[in-house]
Formats: C-alpha cells, sequence, structure tokens
C-alpha cells in the first residue's frame, strides 16, 4: 500500500489517516464482511511517512458474536504503527435518545479555524469550525463543527472519516497562552456506533477535552455526534508534547 503525499502532517502522515490505513486493513479479513467495527487501539512507534508501505493484518479470534483482529504497518523494515481491533454483531440500531447539543450557531454562521499550528497539506480535505474553547467543569474543553470536505474522503474506508475527524479537534494546549508547536500522536482509542457511520461531506458536533499534560505529554478525549446530537465515536489520545522553538 502507498501512504499518500497530500495527507502529510507535522512529522508524517496525518495521525487520523493512518489509524484509518490501518482500519482499512483491519476490515479488509472475512471478519469486515459479517461483523461491524466496533473499536480500535492503534499506537505509533515512528511516524508514517508518505511512500511505499508494508501492511500485514491477522485475525486473533473468530466468534460469532465478536472477533480480534491486529494490523501493522512498516516502512523500510521498521514497524511504524499498529492496531488490535474488535468487531460487533451489530444491534437493530439506537436504544437511547440523542443528546441535546448545547446551544450553538449552526455551521454556515461560524468562521474556519485559523490553526495555531499552521497550514499543512490535508487542510484542502478537512474543515474545522470552532465554536468555543473554554474551561468546563475544570477541563479545558473545544466546542467545533468539523467534516472531511464535499468531494474527499474517497480513500477514508470503515472507521476512516471518524478517526480524522477526531484528530481533527484542537487540543486544549493550542487555547493556552503558551502553545506547544505540536503534539503527535503516541497512541489512540477509538470506540464507534455501528448505527452512525460518519460520512464524507456531512458536519458533525464535536468536542474535544483535554484530561491532563504534565507538559511533556497530554491526554485529550474527543467526541463526534450527528446534528442531531446521536453518538458516532469518541476517542481519547496519549500525545507528545512538542514545545515552540
Amino acid at each position: 500500500m502507498i501512504a499518500p503525499h497530500d495527507w502529510r502532517g507535522q512529522e508524517g502522515l496525518y495521525g487520523g489517516k493512518v489509524v484509518a490505513m490501518l482500519a482499512d486493513l483491519l476490515t479488509a479479513t472475512d471478519v469486515g464482511d459479517r461483523l461491524a467495527l466496533a473499536s480500535v487501539w492503534a499506537e505509533f512507534t515512528g511516524a508514517v511517512v508518505p511512500g511505499e508501505t508494508e501492511g500485514t493484518v491477522e485475525v486473533l479470534h473468530r466468534g460469532r458474536s465478536t472477533a480480534l483482529v491486529r494490523a501493522a504497518l512498516r516502512q523500510d523494515g521498521r514497524a511504524k504503527a499498529s492496531a488490535v481491533a474488535k468487531f460487533a454483531a451489530a444491534g437493530q440500531g439506537d436504544k437511547l435518545s440523542p443528546r441535546t447539543l448545547p446551544p450553538a450557531p449552526p455551521a454556515a454562521d461560524v468562521v474556519d479555524y485559523d490553526a495555531p499550528w499552521g497550514h499543512l497539506p490535508y487542510d484542502p480535505k478537512l474543515q474545522l469550525k470552532v465554536i468555543d474553547q473554554e474551561t468546563r467543569d475544570g477541563v479545558l474543553t473545544t466546542r467545533a463543527w468539523l467534516r472531511v470536505r464535499p468531494g474527499h474522503g474517497d480513500d477514508l474506508g470503515e472507521g476512516g472519516v471518524e478517526a480524522v475527524l477526531l484528530d481533527l479537534l484542537p487540543p486544549g494546549l493550542f487555547a493556552l497562552e503558551d502553545k506547544p508547536a505540536f503534539v503527535p500522536t503516541v497512541d489512540f482509542a477509538m470506540h464507534l456506533n455501528p448505527s452512525h457511520r460518519a460520512e464524507a461531506g456531512r458536519w458533525y458536533w464535536g468536542e474535544m477535552r483535554t484530561e491532563w499534560s504534565d507538559g511533556a505529554f497530554c491526554c485529550d478525549t474527543g467526541e463526534i455526534r450527528t446534528t442531531e446530537g446521536a453518538f458516532v465515536a469518541r476517542g481519547t489520545q496519549n500525545r507528545r508534547v512538542v514545545d515552540a522553538l
């Protein structure tokens, strides 16, 4: 497989796209033909860079209602990222009512986010509109509208749109006066709702909560929902904090 140049980020490929590539491997087995992708835990041991990439996949468990699959990405003979995924037999749709979203202006009335880390090659594919960034219940929280732009996302399979949107939500550290240069992902745990798969072109409500930071690492939990408040996905990331020069 090829790691594409147009998804480049700060140190290598955009982390959400790497998780999407792993999800492609995880869902390409016969397990993905009969069960729904329910969760993914990914870890990064190096930056995946544009170019030739070797992907491997192994089914660890096949059950009637659940399965476990492992995948890895290698470049130049080195492991760069790996993931394990849980698959589950999907039910008959949501049994809980959608969340009532907080009052907010519609996406059309919010300006595009001017990211403090500057412009990156994948920017034309994604759109982010931050509604507010403030401390809520003692936790620095970002609320935003976000989407994969219309005309993009054809290279994002099952779980891929969710991965790139969760990684798009701005970490709370960028709302502080003393901002980091960037915060590369160390690991990424994502849980999905099989009844509401994210689709390119559609707007989603997003929240990112920065749980803690010690200056060297931080932990962020993001969530995306439909505009009607239905749960789509949640992701928690440990990140390395790279100070600005």
